[in-house]
């Protein structure tokens, strides 16, 4: 039986594929940090070992298998940082993490590397009228952020490795995911906690791409049957403006809708908006939103509605499941978890 390989296993991308895979009655084994707060996999029958994806020796127990061409590696773990602040890690784990285990995934012919890559490292088009459309190089220098550039690097990577070491790797890449399994705090779920805490008073001009992280670990483990080697699939959905966003907050919570939106020049400009926010002792609004402040494109999801059978969820659904998981799953303590996980 082939053996499912996890890394990422407790963020809410690699939690969803996890959980899908044993509802699958799909062996599992997953890579955590010796660190990490392991309650999302709290009561789920996975095989659990310890390793950093930044140390390649501490990798060895992950790695070691009875048949590695009969693995799957599904390499969901990325430290997503969409604010404009600097952070260096990003780079190291996106980047390095990733070379690191696709050098592996190399030099021990596992049967296929599944990568969770990101729809932002996919440059975005002059004419914006027209919807991004899968691509097969990537370039960091063409797209914006720390973020975008990290998992651009990384993309092409991996496809270099297929064309160089006949590396069998496929890339998913999902826009901005919505749903259940986020047990900790993304900027999407902080939005959603500060509306329904009264907290958010206001909008900004902007908008997004969202998909439903389940519809995200369909598509993996369809890609684990069917996928092309060496292709990139985007994972996309709807695009959503802010104020639509909020809206359906409003409408599915019945809650105040938030009608002010503050205008791009107190938002991004410099000098009278800064004393603005200085004097005020206001925080720019901008921080909660990121999400949704970044350039953000049309994409069309057709190789994976034809090669991974991908047919997205309504988002109004995905967004009341959110919300209901929101409600229901308050954020976690970050020390609670730590150690909890058996060797399997």
């Amino acid at each position: 039986m082939t053996q499912y390989l996890v890394t990422g296993a407790t963020g809410q991308i690699g939690n969803t594929i996890v959980r899908m895979l044993l509802d699958n009655n799909k062996p599992v084994r997953v890579l955590v940090h010796p660190e990490e707060d392991t309650t999302p996999l709290a009561g789920l029958p996975v095989e659990v070992k310890y390793g950093d994806i930044l140390v390649k020796d501490s990798l060895k127990d992950f790695f070691d298998l009875e048949d590695p061409r009969d693995a799957i590696l599904i390499h969901a773990h990325e430290r997503n940082v969409i604010s404009e602040k600097q952070d260096l890690m990003v780079r190291k784990v996106n980047v390095h993490g990733t070379m690191n285990i696709t050098d592996i995934c190399v030099k021990k012919k596992i049967g296929k590397l599944i990568y969770i890559g990101s729809a932002r490292a996919i440059p975005l088009s002059d004419d914006k009228s027209k919807p991004v459309k899968d691509v097969e190089f990537f370039d960091r220098n063409k797209v914006v952020g720390d973020y975008a550039k990290s998992k651009a690097e990384a993309t092409q990577y991996i496809l270099d490795k297929v064309t160089l070491n006949n590396l069998n790797a496929v890339i998913l890449l999902p826009s901005l995911v919505l749903g259940p399994y986020e047990y900790g705090n993304s900027d999407i779920i902080s939005l959603i906690r500060d509306y329904l805490s009264g907290d958010l008073k206001v909008s900004i001009p902007g908008g997004v791409d969202f998909t439903d992280v389940r519809d995200v670990a369909s598509g993996v483990l369809e890609a684990a049957e069917n996928s092309k080697k060496g292709k990139c699939y985007i994972l996309s959905n709807t695009y959503v403006s802010t104020q639509d966003f909020l809206h359906n907050l409003h409408e599915i919570t019945g809650r105040d809708e938030v009608t002010k939106t503050v205008p791009n020049w107190l938002l991004n400009g410099k000098g009278i908006a800064q004393l603005y926010y200085k004097i005020t002792k206001k925080a720019n609004p901008k921080d909660k939103y990121g999400p949704f402040i970044s350039p953000e494109p049309l994409y069309e999801s057709e190789r994976a509605n034809t090669d991974l059978h991908y047919s997205p969820r309504d988002l109004r659904a995905s967004l009341e499941d959110t919300i209901d998981w929101v409600e229901k799953n308050p954020p976690a303590d970050k020390d609670a978890g730590k150690a909890k996980a058996s060797n399997g």
